[in-house]
């Protein structure tokens, strides 16, 4: 059996050690992995949910009834991929999740430093706000339909039922497009972070 010096040890531990313990290796590789899958049941159920809405049913109604719930049972596995990981997020960047509620306070709270990241976490907030009424919309148009599918009629005017279609449609385009800027702005300050 060789001998492996004492500094050998330290440096494999910390490198197996907690993420505060490792210097210049960035924490979360189970966020990281929370994120990647909320991001592929996102994309899913986008694809099948643009599917649903665009393919006219007249085509392959089979198809169209399959398309809908994967896109209702893809949206939900997308939900559960995504709040805890907006939670665990909120602790990591803020320190509270009660700045989840309220993200104004954190500029206050932190002082200078905090106002270069401000906007990108403003949009992050947002984007959050906006995917958790996407789902709040996709359950209001969703629960008629699985009520008939359990055998149950229960069924909202055609109007609102139109309404919350497009506010769903709509706040799905809003959230993508947030996704994208928080994305962006993000990119910036790291950027902007890396050149100091």
């Amino acid at each position: 059996m060789s001998q492996v010096s004492g500094d050998t040890m330290s440096a494999v531990g910390s490198a197996v050690g907690r993420p505060e313990d490792r210097p210049g290796q960035r924490r979360g590789g189970s966020q990281r992995l929370r994120l990647l899958a909320f991001a592929g049941l996102f994309g899913a159920a986008l694809v099948s949910g643009f599917y649903y809405y665009l393919v006219p049913h007249g085509i392959n109604w089979n198809a169209a009834q399959v398309m809908l719930i994967a896109h209702i049972a893809l949206g939900v596995l997308a939900f559960v991929a995504l709040a805890p990981f907006v939670v665990a997020h909120q602790r990591h960047q803020d320190g509270s999740s009660l700045l989840l509620l309220a993200p104004w306070l954190r500029r206050w709270r932190r002082g200078a430093g905090a106002a270069e990241a401000h906007p990108q976490r403003l949009v992050g907030h947002a984007l959050h706000w906006s995917l958790l009424l996407v789902v709040a919309s996709g359950v209001f148009v969703a629960v008629p339909g699985l009520l008939f599918y359990a055998g149950a009629v229960w069924l909202l005017t055609y109007e609102s039922y139109q309404v919350g279609n497009a506010v769903h449609l709509g706040l799905t385009v809003v959230a993508l497009g947030l996704m994208l800027l928080h994305w962006r702005l993000l990119r910036r300050l790291r950027a902007r972070n890396d050149r100091r």
